[in-house]
């Protein structure tokens, strides 16, 4: 009896299997929705940290003429 339920032609059995096959159809298509929504969100934050690296390092260019500047002044005080 078992074996007829296992590995019988059963319509009901081919109804499951074709109800798993879509569900796993359906899965694979929302992760690869998800992946490109992954894959955009890692280009933007790739494109944020790009323009604060430029951000940061004309902040040092303008904190080292500052620094240049002051040590100018000092200097030029210390002389007189």
């Amino acid at each position: 009896m078992e074996q007829e339920t296992n590995g019988g032609n059963d319509p009901t059995r081919l109804d499951r299997i074709e109800r798993i096959v879509e569900v796993l159809a359906n899965t694979q298509v929302d992760m690869q929705q998800d992946l490109k929504i992954v894959l955009r969100g890692q280009v933007a934050m790739g494109e944020a940290i790009t323009k604060l690296a430029e951000a940061q390092t004309h902040t040092d260019e303008r904190m080292d003429a500052l620094i240049l500047t002051v040590d100018e002044i000092i200097r030029g005080r210390k002389a007189q």
